[in-house]
């Protein structure tokens, strides 16, 4: 009977020591990296245009200046590039934009015309005095065609004062043949131009993908007591130790 009592014994400490504890899911504070969008700052550059002024090729004078536009030379497979070229830039000088501002005055293409066979003139370096006479002009505009195929263009242009005979300006135009013209007449008016540029930071946002550590709340897991197993674990254990105690005092009795 008591190696009975002593068996139950230990089970019931084994039972105390293993059933009496319970897994139990908590909860702490820790950092957890996570990916986010996250809202940054950057300078971009902005550039700025400065701009200046450039006054027109022919100096203003109080009455519109008498302009002639010869036909311009060819270097092209065809001679009559040239004239096509000239008589382009005198239509865009008849219809600019600013041309209501009575600047100039172009002479008739025909009377031009008449006069040069008329006189057989080859207009060059050495006859613009000469054409001042005859066409009584201000000034002249002339060049010289070197490529024209393909609506692609490059002509030189040349303005010329026929008081003395001066180029005021000589200049070389090519790129697709009505704004290659087109900017040839811009230079006869005052202009804005971009004198330089500057270059200035401006504050914008966007949105990146970003690691941050986060505070969360983080599972974990631990090992604690269960009051009710436990409780009833103690129970056992004492009712156990009054049943061994109680055997140890009264021994069996012996047979007769």
């Amino acid at each position: 009977m008591k190696k009975i009592v002593c068996i139950l014994l230990s089970l019931l400490h084994l039972f105390f020591i293993v059933g009496c504890t319970h897994t139990v899911t908590k909860y702490r504070d820790d950092y957890v990296p996570e990916q986010q969008e996250v809202k940054v700052s950057y300078k971009d550059p902005k550039l700025i245009p400065r701009y200046k002024t450039i006054p027109p090729i022919f100096p203003l004078n109080k009455k519109p200046m008498l302009l002639a536009v010869l036909p311009f030379t060819s270097s092209t497979s065809m001679p009559e590039h040239g004239v096509e070229i000239a008589e382009e830039i005198e239509f865009a000088m008849l219809k600019h934009p600013r041309a209501t501002e009575n600047r100039y005055r172009l002479l008739n293409r025909s009377q031009l015309e008449n006069v040069l066979k008329e006189k057989k003139i080859q207009y060059n370096e050495n006859s613009y005095s000469e054409l001042r006479t005859l066409l009584n002009v201000d000034g002249l505009i002339t060049g010289h065609v070197k490529i024209k195929a393909l609506g692609m263009v490059s002509f030189i242009i040349k303005a010329v004062d026929t008081r003395d005979a001066s180029i005021l300006f000589s200049e070389r135009f090519e790129g697709p043949e009505n704004v290659a013209v087109n900017q040839a007449v811009n230079v006869f008016y005052d202009q804005q131009v971009i004198d330089k540029i500057d270059t200035t930071f401006v504050t914008k946002y966007k949105y990146e993908t970003q690691t941050q550590n986060v505070k969360k709340k983080v599972p974990y897991y631990a090992e604690e007591l269960d009051p009710l197993k436990t409780f009833f674990g103690l129970c056992a254990i004492i009712i156990g130790g009054i049943l061994l105690f109680s055997t140890s005092q009264n021994p069996p009795i012996s047979g007769l």
